[in-house]
């Protein structure tokens, strides 16, 4: 879901994958193949993708995030909070590792954008704007 949204985004912004792909520093190819899912990203390149669309994650139904896309494991971890859910049970849900899952939570470790994307479904939230985007247009 994450990456149609990531697609949709760039054509609504007026963008190129092309333009893109040169802010983030990677081929037009890997970002075209992340978007269709035949590849993924780091961690922190997914970060630095959301972060030059200028998205976050947060409640869908909130018009501006509250927090950039580098602060992703605070509102991971207050959604957890608020749902007063657990790790093990959120990790169940989402079919990823809970030790991961902890170690991830707490900054010990990165986690894959798989288990992310996961993630962040699991806890019905979606991605929203969070200020304005660095990609520049490129003619």
């Amino acid at each position: 879901m994450s990456r149609k949204y990531i697609q949709n985004r760039i054509r609504n912004l007026g963008l190129t994958q092309r333009s893109v792909s040169m802010t983030i520093g990677v081929s037009e190819q890997s970002l075209s193949n992340f978007i269709n899912g035949s590849r993924s990203y780091s961690y922190r390149m997914y970060i630095s993708l959301l972060m030059a669309l200028a998205l976050t994650v947060d409640n869908p139904i909130e018009s501006i995030g509250k927090r950039p896309a580098t602060a992703l494991r605070e509102t991971l971890r207050e959604a957890i909070e608020v749902r007063d859910m657990s790790i093990r049970k959120l990790a169940e849900l989402c079919k990823v590792n809970s030790t991961s899952l902890s170690s991830y939570l707490t900054g010990n470790r990165s986690i894959s954008v798989i288990a992310l994307e996961r993630i962040i479904d699991g806890l019905n939230l979606g991605f929203v704007s969070c200020g304005i985007p660095t990609v520049q247009s490129v003619k």
